[in-house]
Protein backbone atom coordinates (compact mmCIF):
# COMPACT_ATOMS: atom_id res chain seq x y z
CA UNK A 1 0.00 0.00 0.00
CA UNK A 2 3.09 2.24 0.04
CA UNK A 3 3.20 2.01 -3.76
CA UNK A 4 5.75 -0.78 -4.24
CA UNK A 5 4.03 -3.68 -6.00
CA UNK A 6 7.15 -5.43 -7.31
CA UNK A 7 6.71 -8.36 -4.88
CA UNK A 8 3.25 -8.99 -6.36
CA UNK A 9 4.36 -8.97 -9.99
CA UNK A 10 5.42 -12.62 -10.00
CA UNK A 11 2.06 -13.68 -8.65
CA UNK A 12 0.15 -11.47 -11.06
CA UNK A 13 2.04 -12.96 -14.01
CA UNK A 14 1.47 -16.54 -12.85
CA UNK A 15 -1.32 -18.97 -13.60
CA UNK A 16 -4.90 -17.80 -12.93
CA UNK A 17 -5.24 -20.44 -10.21
CA UNK A 18 -9.01 -20.41 -10.01
CA UNK A 19 -9.24 -16.67 -10.43
CA UNK A 20 -7.25 -15.61 -7.39
CA UNK A 21 -4.68 -13.92 -9.62
CA UNK A 22 -7.39 -11.47 -10.73
CA UNK A 23 -8.56 -11.06 -7.13
CA UNK A 24 -5.01 -10.09 -6.14
CA UNK A 25 -4.79 -7.78 -9.14
CA UNK A 26 -8.05 -6.13 -8.10
CA UNK A 27 -6.77 -5.55 -4.56
CA UNK A 28 -3.50 -4.04 -5.82
CA UNK A 29 -5.26 -2.01 -8.52
CA UNK A 30 -7.51 -0.35 -5.96
CA UNK A 31 -4.41 0.95 -4.19
CA UNK A 32 -2.49 1.88 -7.36
CA UNK A 33 -4.90 2.12 -10.32
CA UNK A 34 -2.33 3.91 -12.52
CA UNK A 35 0.40 1.35 -11.92
CA UNK A 36 -1.55 -1.77 -12.88
CA UNK A 37 -4.07 -2.77 -15.49
CA UNK A 38 -7.71 -2.90 -14.40
CA UNK A 39 -8.82 -6.36 -13.26
CA UNK A 40 -10.78 -8.27 -15.84
CA UNK A 41 -14.35 -9.33 -15.22
CA UNK A 42 -14.42 -13.00 -14.26
CA UNK A 43 -17.08 -15.45 -15.39
CA UNK A 44 -15.55 -18.64 -14.04
CA UNK A 45 -13.40 -19.74 -11.15
CA UNK A 46 -13.72 -19.50 -7.40
CA UNK A 47 -16.93 -17.63 -6.39
CA UNK A 48 -15.13 -15.67 -3.68
CA UNK A 49 -12.40 -14.55 -6.09
CA UNK A 50 -15.03 -13.45 -8.62
CA UNK A 51 -16.87 -11.57 -5.90
CA UNK A 52 -13.70 -9.72 -4.81
CA UNK A 53 -13.00 -8.57 -8.36
CA UNK A 54 -16.57 -7.40 -8.93
CA UNK A 55 -16.86 -5.72 -5.51
CA UNK A 56 -13.56 -3.90 -6.06
CA UNK A 57 -14.71 -2.52 -9.40
CA UNK A 58 -18.05 -1.56 -7.83
CA UNK A 59 -16.31 0.34 -5.04
CA UNK A 60 -14.09 2.19 -7.51
CA UNK A 61 -17.21 3.27 -9.43
CA UNK A 62 -18.89 4.36 -6.19
CA UNK A 63 -15.91 6.46 -5.13
CA UNK A 64 -15.83 8.06 -8.58
CA UNK A 65 -19.51 8.95 -8.05
CA UNK A 66 -20.48 6.76 -10.99
CA UNK A 67 -23.68 5.37 -9.50
CA UNK A 68 -24.75 3.59 -12.69
CA UNK A 69 -21.37 1.93 -12.92
CA UNK A 70 -21.64 0.83 -9.30
CA UNK A 71 -25.03 -0.76 -9.93
CA UNK A 72 -23.62 -2.60 -12.93
CA UNK A 73 -20.95 -4.37 -10.87
CA UNK A 74 -23.20 -6.52 -8.71
CA UNK A 75 -21.37 -9.41 -6.99
CA UNK A 76 -23.22 -12.67 -6.77
CA UNK A 77 -22.81 -15.67 -4.51
CA UNK A 78 -24.80 -18.08 -2.41
CA UNK A 79 -22.49 -18.44 0.57
CA UNK A 80 -19.33 -17.26 2.27
CA UNK A 81 -17.50 -14.10 1.23
CA UNK A 82 -19.30 -13.95 -2.11
CA UNK A 83 -22.68 -13.81 -0.37
CA UNK A 84 -21.41 -11.15 2.06
CA UNK A 85 -20.19 -8.92 -0.76
CA UNK A 86 -23.43 -9.38 -2.66
CA UNK A 87 -25.39 -8.29 0.43
CA UNK A 88 -23.08 -5.29 0.96
CA UNK A 89 -23.77 -4.21 -2.62
CA UNK A 90 -27.53 -4.65 -2.20
CA UNK A 91 -27.54 -2.66 1.05
CA UNK A 92 -25.58 0.13 -0.63
CA UNK A 93 -28.10 0.25 -3.44
CA UNK A 94 -30.87 0.58 -0.86
CA UNK A 95 -28.99 3.53 0.67
CA UNK A 96 -28.42 5.06 -2.77
CA UNK A 97 -32.14 4.81 -3.51
CA UNK A 98 -33.15 6.56 -0.28
CA UNK A 99 -33.96 3.69 2.10
CA UNK A 100 -31.60 4.79 4.89
CA UNK A 101 -33.24 2.89 7.74
CA UNK A 102 -33.64 -0.31 5.72
CA UNK A 103 -30.03 -0.01 4.59
CA UNK A 104 -28.81 0.40 8.16
CA UNK A 105 -30.70 -2.71 9.24
CA UNK A 106 -29.16 -4.72 6.40
CA UNK A 107 -25.66 -3.56 7.25
CA UNK A 108 -26.21 -4.39 10.92
CA UNK A 109 -27.34 -7.89 10.00
CA UNK A 110 -24.35 -8.32 7.69
CA UNK A 111 -21.95 -7.16 10.40
CA UNK A 112 -23.36 -9.70 12.86
CA UNK A 113 -23.19 -12.68 10.53
CA UNK A 114 -20.02 -12.15 8.47
CA UNK A 115 -16.75 -13.80 9.40
CA UNK A 116 -14.65 -11.54 7.14
CA UNK A 117 -13.08 -8.64 9.12
CA UNK A 118 -13.10 -6.28 6.13
CA UNK A 119 -16.81 -6.91 5.54
CA UNK A 120 -17.62 -6.39 9.23
CA UNK A 121 -15.71 -3.10 9.45
CA UNK A 122 -17.05 -1.75 6.16
CA UNK A 123 -20.61 -2.65 7.16
CA UNK A 124 -20.12 -0.65 10.38
CA UNK A 125 -18.97 2.37 8.35
CA UNK A 126 -21.80 2.16 5.84
CA UNK A 127 -24.31 1.77 8.69
CA UNK A 128 -22.99 5.03 10.19
CA UNK A 129 -23.54 6.77 6.85
CA UNK A 130 -27.06 5.34 6.69
CA UNK A 131 -27.82 6.54 10.24
CA UNK A 132 -26.63 10.02 9.26
CA UNK A 133 -28.84 10.03 6.18
CA UNK A 134 -31.79 8.97 8.36
CA UNK A 135 -31.23 12.07 10.52
CA UNK A 136 -30.08 10.14 13.59
CA UNK A 137 -26.97 12.19 14.30
CA UNK A 138 -26.07 10.82 17.73
CA UNK A 139 -26.30 7.26 16.45
CA UNK A 140 -24.21 8.19 13.40
CA UNK A 141 -21.48 9.73 15.57
CA UNK A 142 -21.29 6.67 17.82
CA UNK A 143 -21.21 4.29 14.85
CA UNK A 144 -18.59 6.28 12.93
CA UNK A 145 -16.29 6.47 15.95
CA UNK A 146 -16.60 2.73 16.51
CA UNK A 147 -15.98 1.89 12.84
CA UNK A 148 -12.83 4.02 12.82
CA UNK A 149 -11.47 2.22 15.88
CA UNK A 150 -12.38 -1.18 14.42
CA UNK A 151 -10.56 -0.46 11.15
CA UNK A 152 -7.44 0.69 12.98
CA UNK A 153 -7.48 -2.36 15.26
CA UNK A 154 -7.88 -4.79 12.37
CA UNK A 155 -5.16 -3.12 10.30
CA UNK A 156 -7.34 -2.85 7.19
CA UNK A 157 -6.20 0.14 5.16
CA UNK A 158 -9.00 0.31 2.61
CA UNK A 159 -11.51 -0.11 5.42
CA UNK A 160 -9.69 2.57 7.41
CA UNK A 161 -9.99 5.02 4.51
CA UNK A 162 -13.72 4.39 4.37
CA UNK A 163 -14.26 4.55 8.13
CA UNK A 164 -12.40 7.83 8.51
CA UNK A 165 -14.03 9.38 5.46
CA UNK A 166 -17.44 8.60 6.98
CA UNK A 167 -16.20 9.88 10.36
CA UNK A 168 -15.19 13.20 8.75
CA UNK A 169 -18.60 13.54 7.12
CA UNK A 170 -20.34 12.84 10.42
CA UNK A 171 -18.08 15.36 12.21
CA UNK A 172 -19.12 18.07 9.75
CA UNK A 173 -22.81 17.31 10.15
CA UNK A 174 -22.34 17.41 13.92
CA UNK A 175 -20.98 20.97 13.71
CA UNK A 176 -17.21 20.31 13.87
CA UNK A 177 -15.99 21.03 10.31
CA UNK A 178 -12.45 21.69 11.50
CA UNK A 179 -12.19 18.19 12.90
CA UNK A 180 -13.45 17.00 9.51
CA UNK A 181 -10.82 18.97 7.58
CA UNK A 182 -8.03 17.61 9.77
CA UNK A 183 -9.12 14.03 9.07
CA UNK A 184 -9.63 14.68 5.36
CA UNK A 185 -6.30 16.46 4.92
CA UNK A 186 -4.44 13.50 6.38
CA UNK A 187 -6.44 11.02 4.30
CA UNK A 188 -5.82 12.98 1.09
CA UNK A 189 -2.08 12.74 1.67
CA UNK A 190 -2.00 8.94 1.81
CA UNK A 191 -5.18 7.52 0.23
CA UNK A 192 -4.92 6.15 -3.33
CA UNK A 193 -6.45 8.12 -6.19
CA UNK A 194 -9.82 6.28 -6.28
CA UNK A 195 -10.64 7.93 -2.94
CA UNK A 196 -9.76 11.48 -3.96
CA UNK A 197 -13.06 12.52 -5.55
CA UNK A 198 -15.09 11.83 -2.41
CA UNK A 199 -12.39 13.22 -0.10
CA UNK A 200 -12.23 16.46 -2.10
CA UNK A 201 -16.01 16.75 -2.07
CA UNK A 202 -16.03 16.51 1.72
CA UNK A 203 -13.16 19.00 2.01
CA UNK A 204 -15.08 21.50 -0.11
CA UNK A 205 -18.22 21.18 2.02
CA UNK A 206 -16.18 21.62 5.21
CA UNK A 207 -14.77 24.88 3.80
CA UNK A 208 -11.24 23.62 3.21
CA UNK A 209 -8.96 23.26 0.16
CA UNK A 210 -9.00 26.19 -2.26
CA UNK A 211 -8.73 23.90 -5.28
CA UNK A 212 -11.74 21.82 -4.22
CA UNK A 213 -13.78 24.93 -3.49
CA UNK A 214 -13.05 26.39 -6.89
CA UNK A 215 -13.90 23.17 -8.72
CA UNK A 216 -17.03 22.17 -6.83
CA UNK A 217 -19.05 24.29 -4.45
CA UNK A 218 -17.61 27.78 -4.64
CA UNK A 219 -19.39 28.71 -7.91
CA UNK A 220 -22.74 28.10 -6.21
CA UNK A 221 -21.92 30.36 -3.25
CA UNK A 222 -20.26 33.03 -5.42
CA UNK A 223 -23.23 33.19 -7.79
CA UNK A 224 -25.63 33.56 -4.85
CA UNK A 225 -23.48 36.25 -3.26
CA UNK A 226 -23.32 38.16 -6.56
CA UNK A 227 -27.08 37.87 -7.06
CA UNK A 228 -26.58 36.18 -10.43
CA UNK A 229 -29.68 34.01 -10.71
CA UNK A 230 -28.72 32.37 -14.02
CA UNK A 231 -25.24 31.42 -12.77
CA UNK A 232 -26.72 30.18 -9.49
CA UNK A 233 -29.26 27.96 -11.24
CA UNK A 234 -26.54 26.54 -13.51
CA UNK A 235 -24.22 25.82 -10.57
CA UNK A 236 -27.07 24.20 -8.63
CA UNK A 237 -27.91 21.91 -11.55
CA UNK A 238 -24.24 20.96 -11.89
CA UNK A 239 -24.05 19.96 -8.21
CA UNK A 240 -27.32 18.01 -8.44
CA UNK A 241 -26.16 16.21 -11.57
CA UNK A 242 -22.95 15.23 -9.79
CA UNK A 243 -24.90 13.80 -6.83
CA UNK A 244 -27.88 12.33 -8.66
CA UNK A 245 -28.38 8.63 -8.06
CA UNK A 246 -26.96 8.48 -4.53
CA UNK A 247 -29.60 9.73 -2.11
CA UNK A 248 -27.35 10.98 0.75
CA UNK A 249 -25.39 13.25 -1.61
CA UNK A 250 -28.39 14.34 -3.65
CA UNK A 251 -30.37 15.22 -0.52
CA UNK A 252 -27.43 17.23 0.78
CA UNK A 253 -26.94 19.11 -2.48
CA UNK A 254 -30.63 20.07 -2.56
CA UNK A 255 -30.52 21.24 1.05
CA UNK A 256 -27.46 23.44 0.49
CA UNK A 257 -28.96 25.00 -2.63
CA UNK A 258 -32.26 25.59 -0.81
CA UNK A 259 -30.41 27.23 2.07
CA UNK A 260 -28.93 29.73 -0.38
CA UNK A 261 -32.09 30.37 -2.43
CA UNK A 262 -34.65 32.76 -0.88
CA UNK A 263 -37.18 31.78 -3.55
CA UNK A 264 -37.02 28.02 -2.85
CA UNK A 265 -39.76 26.39 -0.75
CA UNK A 266 -38.84 26.36 2.94
CA UNK A 267 -39.00 22.60 3.46
CA UNK A 268 -35.85 21.82 5.42
CA UNK A 269 -35.31 22.29 9.15
CA UNK A 270 -32.72 25.02 8.56
CA UNK A 271 -35.03 27.20 6.47
CA UNK A 272 -37.94 26.64 8.87
CA UNK A 273 -35.95 27.79 11.87
CA UNK A 274 -34.48 24.73 13.58
CA UNK A 275 -31.44 25.66 15.63
CA UNK A 276 -28.93 24.51 13.04
CA UNK A 277 -25.85 26.47 12.11
CA UNK A 278 -26.28 25.64 8.41
CA UNK A 279 -27.73 22.86 6.25
CA UNK A 280 -25.76 19.68 7.01
CA UNK A 281 -22.96 21.69 8.64
CA UNK A 282 -21.72 23.06 5.31
CA UNK A 283 -19.22 25.93 5.59
CA UNK A 284 -19.34 28.89 3.21
CA UNK A 285 -15.94 29.09 1.46
CA UNK A 286 -15.83 32.84 2.14
CA UNK A 287 -17.34 32.70 5.64
CA UNK A 288 -15.85 35.11 8.16
CA UNK A 289 -17.00 36.30 11.56
CA UNK A 290 -20.19 37.85 10.16
CA UNK A 291 -23.70 36.38 10.34
CA UNK A 292 -24.02 32.83 9.07
CA UNK A 293 -27.72 33.20 8.25
CA UNK A 294 -30.53 35.74 8.00
CA UNK A 295 -34.32 35.60 8.20
CA UNK A 296 -36.09 36.73 5.04
CA UNK A 297 -39.45 38.06 6.28
CA UNK A 298 -42.34 38.88 3.99
CA UNK A 299 -46.00 39.68 4.68
CA UNK A 300 -46.88 36.13 3.59
CA UNK A 301 -44.26 34.23 5.59
CA UNK A 302 -40.60 33.90 6.56
CA UNK A 303 -37.65 31.60 6.02
CA UNK A 304 -33.95 31.43 6.77
CA UNK A 305 -31.31 31.99 4.11
CA UNK A 306 -27.54 31.55 4.33
CA UNK A 307 -25.48 34.73 4.34
CA UNK A 308 -24.30 34.24 0.75
CA UNK A 309 -27.95 34.02 -0.33
CA UNK A 310 -28.54 37.67 0.58
CA UNK A 311 -27.45 38.54 -2.95
CA UNK A 312 -30.53 36.79 -4.34
CA UNK A 313 -32.90 38.73 -2.06
CA UNK A 314 -34.55 41.65 -3.83
CA UNK A 315 -36.09 44.76 -2.30
CA UNK A 316 -35.47 43.93 1.36
CA UNK A 317 -35.49 46.45 4.18
CA UNK A 318 -32.54 45.91 6.54
CA UNK A 319 -32.49 47.30 10.11
CA UNK A 320 -30.00 50.10 10.68
CA UNK A 321 -28.82 48.95 14.12
CA UNK A 322 -27.52 45.40 13.79
CA UNK A 323 -25.90 45.54 17.23
CA UNK A 324 -29.25 44.68 18.86
CA UNK A 325 -28.60 40.94 18.72
CA UNK A 326 -31.18 40.01 21.35
CA UNK A 327 -33.86 41.98 19.48
CA UNK A 328 -32.80 40.36 16.19
CA UNK A 329 -33.07 36.95 17.83
CA UNK A 330 -36.54 37.75 19.17
CA UNK A 331 -37.72 38.97 15.76
CA UNK A 332 -36.28 35.82 14.12
CA UNK A 333 -38.04 33.57 16.62
CA UNK A 334 -41.40 35.23 16.11
CA UNK A 335 -41.10 35.41 12.31
CA UNK A 336 -40.16 31.75 11.91
CA UNK A 337 -42.33 30.37 14.72
CA UNK A 338 -45.54 32.15 13.78
CA UNK A 339 -47.88 33.31 16.55
CA UNK A 340 -46.28 32.13 19.80
CA UNK A 341 -47.02 32.09 23.48
CA UNK A 342 -44.91 34.59 25.38
CA UNK A 343 -43.19 31.99 27.57
CA UNK A 344 -42.21 29.86 24.55
CA UNK A 345 -40.75 32.89 22.76
CA UNK A 346 -38.86 33.95 25.88
CA UNK A 347 -37.31 30.50 26.32
CA UNK A 348 -36.33 30.37 22.64
CA UNK A 349 -34.45 33.66 23.03
CA UNK A 350 -32.86 33.25 26.46
CA UNK A 351 -32.57 29.48 26.78
CA UNK A 352 -34.39 29.16 30.11
CA UNK A 353 -38.01 29.15 31.27
CA UNK A 354 -40.02 32.33 31.72
CA UNK A 355 -41.22 33.19 35.22
CA UNK A 356 -43.60 36.13 35.42
CA UNK A 357 -42.38 37.36 38.80
CA UNK A 358 -38.75 37.45 37.63
CA UNK A 359 -38.91 38.20 33.92
CA UNK A 360 -41.83 40.56 33.22
CA UNK A 361 -39.57 43.60 33.15
CA UNK A 362 -37.02 41.81 30.97
CA UNK A 363 -39.76 40.84 28.52
CA UNK A 364 -41.16 44.36 28.33
CA UNK A 365 -37.69 45.73 27.60
CA UNK A 366 -37.12 43.12 24.90
CA UNK A 367 -40.46 43.89 23.27
CA UNK A 368 -39.69 47.62 23.30
CA UNK A 369 -36.26 47.16 21.71
CA UNK A 370 -37.52 44.75 19.07
CA UNK A 371 -40.38 47.06 18.09
CA UNK A 372 -37.90 49.92 17.80
CA UNK A 373 -35.61 47.75 15.64
CA UNK A 374 -38.48 46.89 13.25
CA UNK A 375 -40.15 50.29 13.26
CA UNK A 376 -41.71 51.11 9.91
CA UNK A 377 -41.25 47.59 8.50
CA UNK A 378 -43.06 45.31 10.93
CA UNK A 379 -44.83 45.32 14.26
CA UNK A 380 -45.39 42.89 17.12
CA UNK A 381 -48.97 42.41 18.32
CA UNK A 382 -49.59 41.19 21.86
CA UNK A 383 -52.88 39.58 22.81
CA UNK A 384 -52.50 38.56 26.43
CA UNK A 385 -49.64 36.04 26.35
CA UNK A 386 -49.79 35.52 22.58
CA UNK A 387 -47.32 37.34 20.33
CA UNK A 388 -47.54 37.81 16.56
CA UNK A 389 -45.06 39.51 14.22
CA UNK A 390 -46.71 41.18 11.21
CA UNK A 391 -44.49 42.41 8.39
CA UNK A 392 -45.62 45.43 6.34
CA UNK A 393 -42.85 45.01 3.78
CA UNK A 394 -40.09 42.49 2.95
CA UNK A 395 -37.22 42.70 5.41
CA UNK A 396 -33.99 40.83 6.11
CA UNK A 397 -32.51 40.51 9.58
CA UNK A 398 -29.56 38.47 10.86
CA UNK A 399 -30.38 35.44 12.99
CA UNK A 400 -27.82 35.44 15.83
CA UNK A 401 -28.83 31.88 16.75
CA UNK A 402 -26.88 30.75 13.67
CA UNK A 403 -23.67 32.42 14.76
CA UNK A 404 -20.80 29.99 14.87
CA UNK A 405 -20.43 28.71 18.44
CA UNK A 406 -17.22 29.59 20.32
CA UNK A 407 -16.07 25.97 20.16
CA UNK A 408 -16.10 26.00 16.36
CA UNK A 409 -14.19 29.27 16.11
CA UNK A 410 -11.70 28.01 18.69
CA UNK A 411 -11.28 24.73 16.81
CA UNK A 412 -10.50 26.78 13.70
CA UNK A 413 -7.86 28.72 15.62
CA UNK A 414 -6.38 25.51 17.03
CA UNK A 415 -6.31 23.93 13.58
CA UNK A 416 -4.20 26.87 12.41
CA UNK A 417 -1.80 26.36 15.33
CA UNK A 418 -2.09 25.56 19.04
CA UNK A 419 -1.72 28.03 21.85
CA UNK A 420 -2.74 29.01 25.34
CA UNK A 421 -6.20 30.20 26.34
CA UNK A 422 -5.20 33.88 26.42
CA UNK A 423 -3.51 33.68 23.01
CA UNK A 424 -6.55 31.95 21.47
CA UNK A 425 -8.92 34.51 23.03
CA UNK A 426 -6.96 37.24 21.28
CA UNK A 427 -7.09 35.42 17.95
CA UNK A 428 -10.83 34.78 17.94
CA UNK A 429 -11.78 38.00 19.77
CA UNK A 430 -13.78 36.17 22.44
CA UNK A 431 -13.65 36.87 26.20
CA UNK A 432 -11.00 34.84 28.01
CA UNK A 433 -13.49 33.18 30.34
CA UNK A 434 -15.61 32.06 27.37
CA UNK A 435 -12.52 30.57 25.73
CA UNK A 436 -11.49 28.78 28.92
CA UNK A 437 -14.92 27.16 29.29
CA UNK A 438 -15.05 26.23 25.61
CA UNK A 439 -11.56 24.70 25.74
CA UNK A 440 -12.60 22.60 28.73
CA UNK A 441 -15.61 21.28 26.79
CA UNK A 442 -13.43 20.53 23.77
CA UNK A 443 -10.95 18.60 25.91
CA UNK A 444 -13.75 16.71 27.66
CA UNK A 445 -15.25 15.80 24.26
CA UNK A 446 -11.89 14.61 22.93
CA UNK A 447 -11.73 17.33 20.26
CA UNK A 448 -8.62 18.96 21.78
CA UNK A 449 -5.84 17.96 24.12
CA UNK A 450 -3.68 19.77 26.66
CA UNK A 451 0.10 20.00 26.29
CA UNK A 452 2.23 21.16 29.22
CA UNK A 453 5.78 22.47 29.08
CA UNK A 454 6.83 23.67 32.50
CA UNK A 455 4.26 26.23 33.61
CA UNK A 456 3.02 26.83 30.08
CA UNK A 457 -0.28 25.17 29.13
CA UNK A 458 -1.29 25.01 25.47
CA UNK A 459 -4.05 23.31 23.50
CA UNK A 460 -3.96 21.49 20.16
CA UNK A 461 -6.61 19.92 17.94
CA UNK A 462 -7.19 16.27 18.73
CA UNK A 463 -9.68 13.57 17.84
CA UNK A 464 -9.58 10.70 20.26
CA UNK A 465 -11.05 8.39 17.62
CA UNK A 466 -9.10 9.34 14.49
CA UNK A 467 -5.55 8.06 14.23
CA UNK A 468 -3.49 9.85 11.60
CA UNK A 469 -2.35 7.58 8.73
CA UNK A 470 1.36 7.76 7.97
CA UNK A 471 3.60 6.24 5.34
CA UNK A 472 5.35 4.14 7.98
CA UNK A 473 2.00 2.60 8.94
CA UNK A 474 1.26 1.98 5.29
CA UNK A 475 4.52 0.13 4.68
CA UNK A 476 3.99 -2.01 7.74
CA UNK A 477 0.72 -3.45 6.49
CA UNK A 478 -0.20 -5.93 3.78
CA UNK A 479 -2.69 -5.01 1.07
CA UNK A 480 -6.32 -5.65 1.92
CA UNK A 481 -9.43 -6.27 -0.14
CA UNK A 482 -10.52 -3.11 -1.91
Amino acid sequence: MAGDYRPAEALLDGDPADGWREALRATCWMAAPHALEAPETMHDGDPDARAIVTATRARAALLAMDWRGHAGFAPGGASGLAADLAEEHAALRALAEGDALGSRERFDALRRRSEAPSVVVDAASWAALAALDAGELDDAVARARRASRMARTEGLLQSEYLANLVLARVRRHAGAPHLATRILGQLRAVAPTPWHAWIDRERALAGESALAREAQWRPLFDAARAGDRDAFDAAREARLAEARGFAPFEKEARAIAAGLDPDAPARGPFERGARALSPHGVVDPAEDDGPVAHVWIRPDGARRVLDAGRGLVRGAWIPEDLREQRASTFASVLALGGPMELDAAFEAVYGFAFTSAKHDAVMRTLLHRTRALLEGAAEIDRDGYRLTLRAHRPLLIPDPRCARPPEQRILAALAAGGGGAREIAGRVRVPLRTVQLALKRLVDDGAARVEREGRRVSYVVEDTTFAEPTLSRLRARPAQRG
